[in-house]
């Protein structure tokens, strides 16, 4: 049996195995059960997650879920913001406009982090309304299950 690769790949051996560019070094899933409240007072945190990779070259794809429920009761404006932190500084921002008032939804947002050193990373989400009350872990603090899942990418 033969594997091919394409022309100028780097192959590195590493303690674990082998690095190929493209391919999934480590997988971090964080899965759970969680429920709270935010207001246009301040960003309140949803989901954590950490990685450590070793290799400053790869990058990190981040899958982020949250379910919400608005209870702002203006018509149909239950515009609720979303963003993501790395070690504090914000890597992606974003917002979900519901259907109606007391609209129930969710948030996912995948996207591909380059940190530029090896290092622990820690991403945090978290939530803030436009306006009014809204709820994670769809209606008034129930909990339901949301996720932030980490994959190390191989370069």
């Amino acid at each position: 049996m033969a594997i091919n690769f394409s022309l100028g790949t780097n192959i590195a051996a590493t303690a674990s195995g082998i690095n190929i560019p493209g391919s999934i070094i480590q997988f971090v899933d964080k899965t759970e059960t969680v429920g709270g409240a935010a207001t246009t007072a301040s960003w309140v945190n949803s989901i954590s997650n950490s990685i450590t990779i070793s290799n400053p070259a790869n990058q990190i794809l981040v899958e982020y879920m949250m379910d919400e429920r608005s209870d702002q009761g203006n018509g149909t404006w239950s515009l609720i913001y979303h963003r993501v932190l790395c070690n504090g500084a914000q890597v992606m921002h974003g917002g979900h406009n519901g259907s109606a008032a007391n609209h129930i939804g969710f948030y996912e947002r995948t996207f591909l982090y380059t940190p530029g050193s090896a290092g622990t990373f820690t991403f945090q989400g978290q939530i803030l309304p436009h306006q009014g009350t809204c709820y994670f872990g769809t209606g008034n603090n129930q909990g339901n299950t949301h996720y932030l899942r980490l994959y190390e990418i191989g370069r």
